[in-house]
């Protein structure tokens, strides 16, 4: 043991590369020039077996041309609630929230003139989707 992930992490890993593969995907037919797709994930389990999870976290990093609050927000929501082949097995109890942050967006509010050094969280608010259903 320790040489690598667990099963249960390469499942979380799994739904992640999905997504981002199908946010990818969506974004590139929106004629969205991507330069980076980052995909954080955080996953809580049972303390007691069956030790799955019970809710899980994905935070998406995105960085290129025509990238908006509503076209990452569509993308996103379509992937997890649509086309990710890898959630959709999972128990649709599970809450599964989203984050998504644009990186150098030009609603950032900073004044460097050397640019905005750091992101601009888009979903200030995350989404959870149950079901396939934004709450």
């Amino acid at each position: 043991g320790g040489l690598g992930p667990s099963p249960v992490v390469t499942l979380l890993l799994a739904a992640g590369a999905c997504a981002g593969a199908d946010v990818v995907s969506i974004l590139e037919k929106m004629q969205v020039q991507l330069a980076s797709c980052r995909i954080e994930l955080t996953g809580r389990r049972n303390a007691d077996y069956p030790r799955r999870y019970n809710h899980i976290w994905m935070r998406f990093i995105l960085k290129g041309e025509g990238l908006t609050e509503a076209n990452t927000r569509r993308a996103v929501e379509l992937s997890v609630t649509k086309y990710c082949s890898v959630l959709h097995p999972l128990d649709p109890a599970i809450p599964l929230e989203t984050e998504i942050l644009i990186e150098g967006s030009p609603r950032c509010r900073c004044r460097s003139p050397m640019g905005c050094p750091l992101p601009f969280l888009l979903a200030v608010q995350p989404h959870q989707f149950v079901r396939g259903v934004t709450r």
